[in-house]
C-alpha cells in the first residue's frame, strides 16, 4: 500500500490530504496470491547475512528474489522443500533498502522489507 501525505508547513504541519492507493504486484509475477505473508528476516538492519522464517515448512520448490527499490533483481536464491528457515549470505550487496518476495508455485507467498547497512 502507497500512502502519501501533503502538509501545510506555514499551518503548524496541519495535514491537508491523504491519499491511499494499493500496491501492485511485482513485474513478472503471473498470479497474485491472497493469502501473502509478511516474511520474518533478523537481524534487520543487517551486515553481512541474515535469516527467513517463512513462518511455516517450504512445501514445493521456490525462490527468494532480492530487488532494491528501482525494482532491479540483485539476487535470486532457491528455497528446497521441507525448510522452515532459510540462511542468506548478503554480504556482496550494497547497503540500501531491499524487498524480499518468496514465490512458490508461480505464487507470491511471501514480502518482507530489508535494510542493508554497511
Amino acid at each position: 500500500c502507497v500512502v502519501a501525505f501533503v502538509q501545510d508547513r506555514d499551518n503548524g504541519g496541519k495535514i491537508l490530504q491523504v491519499k491511499k492507493e494499493p500496491h501492485t504486484p511485482g513485474v513478472g509475477i503471473k498470479s497474485r496470491v491472497k493469502d501473502t505473508r509478511s516474511l520474518v528476516v533478523y537481524p534487520n538492519p543487517a551486515r553481512d547475512h541474515l535469516y527467513v522464517n517463512f513462518g511455516r515448512m517450504t512445501a514445493n520448490r521456490g525462490q527468494l528474489n532480492i530487488n532494491d527499490l528501482s525494482g532491479r533483481n540483485m539476487m535470486q536464491l532457491e528455497v528446497i522443500p521441507g525448510y522452515n528457515i532459510q540462511y542468506l549470505d548478503i554480504s556482496h550487496l550494497p547497503g540500501g533498502m531491499y524487498m524480499i518476495t518468496w514465490v512458490e508455485s508461480d505464487h507470491v507467498k511471501g514480502r518482507a522489507r530489508l535494510l542493508l547497512t554497511r
